[in-house]
């Protein structure tokens, strides 16, 4: 049986998840957006390296496959679950099967290549930076 606090634990775990998924759905973007502008309308005056913004619209493209994978396995978990509780009402919870897994991998993956992004993004920027001052 689920306590109280157990439950407003996972509430806060989902509240947490969404706001995550959220912040790295808008950095990706972000950080894709920004990369493309410097690339298409390069200036003289803050010049900065073609590679490293080729780089993070990579990453920030795979950080935003990962969230979208992450939701598909997600899915495909929740029927797996769906169809065990038709099979057996007395289930509890997801099934534990290779998508869950890959789910919660998943999710890690797309944190860590925006991370990788961010990065990668202050690397090209800052040397440009230091060049105007």
């Amino acid at each position: 049986m689920m306590t109280d606090a157990l439950r407003e634990n996972l509430r806060e775990l989902e509240w947490l998840s969404i706001r995550i998924s959220d912040l790295i759905r808008a950095t990706a973007l972000g950080l894709i957006v920004v990369s493309w502008g410097f690339l298409i309308a390069p200036q003289e005056r803050l010049a900065v390296a073609t590679m490293p913004l080729a780089t993070v619209i990579v990453l920030g493209l795979v950080a935003l496959l990962a969230d979208w994978l992450q939701y598909v396995t997600g899915y495909l978990n929740a029927m797996r679950s769906y169809g065990d509780l038709l099979e057996n009402p007395a289930v509890t919870g997801y099934a534990r099967d290779r998508y869950r897994t890959l789910r919660v991998w998943l999710f890690g993956v797309k944190q860590a290549v925006t991370i990788l992004a961010v990065i990668v993004f202050l690397a090209g920027l800052v040397p440009a930076m230091a060049r105007v001052l």
